[in-house]
């Protein structure tokens, strides 16, 4: 029997996904979402759950030449799609991660800004989740977090049982998180 979670490890998923991004953006503008997140030239951000790579071309621009730009995904189809896509537009300042790799690639205290838009609700250890971003984030750092296909409310209880973030600021498209001193 075809199961839905088997296709989304597809790569003919990832393109359908991609197609429909395109549309989408046609009406709405993705880089604004990632100029009210405030990155800066240098700066390091984690792109958490970046499936097709839809916001990699221009974090690649906002950090330039000497910033770094880490596309972190689950699935193996959706960073194969992100490896094409560096490689097609030679966006050298990003690194690819699979999830199932290790997020010990990324070093502690050193990410300025994260990321996760439209995944958090597929989280299955949300405890974990917000661990894992704490100890990469830097203590002036941020976490930016869109609810996904989850209600707001669920959103932040989740935030707030981690005790490792504080709600800044809300917004109608994402959470914007700071790292609580531990």
């Amino acid at each position: 029997m075809f199961q839905i979670s088997s296709f989304k490890n597809t790569k003919l998923y990832y393109k359908i996904l991609n197609i429909s991004y395109f549309f989408e953006d046609l009406f709405k503008n993705k880089e604004k979402i990632l100029d009210s997140f405030g990155i800066n030239k240098g700066y390091i951000i984690l792109d958490y759950g970046c499936g097709t790579g839809r916001h990699l071309k221009y974090s690649s621009k906002l950090v330039g030449t000497t910033g770094t730009v880490y596309a972190l995904d689950i699935n193996e189809a959706s960073i194969e799609f992100v490896k094409k896509l560096v490689n097609r537009e030679s966006l050298k300042n990003i690194t690819s991660i699979l999830l199932k790799d290790s997020l010990q690639l990324i070093n502690n205290d050193s990410v300025d800004v994260i990321y996760a838009l439209d995944m958090f609700h597929q989280v299955k250890n949300p405890n974990k989740f917000f661990k894992d971003l704490h100890r990469m984030i830097t203590k002036n750092g941020r976490l930016y977090l869109a609810d996904g296909h989850q209600p707001r409310k669920i959103t932040k209880q989740k935030i707030g049982q981690s005790n490792l973030w504080y709600i800044e600021e809300e917004y109608e498209d994402y959470i914007k998180c700071k790292p609580r001193k531990i």
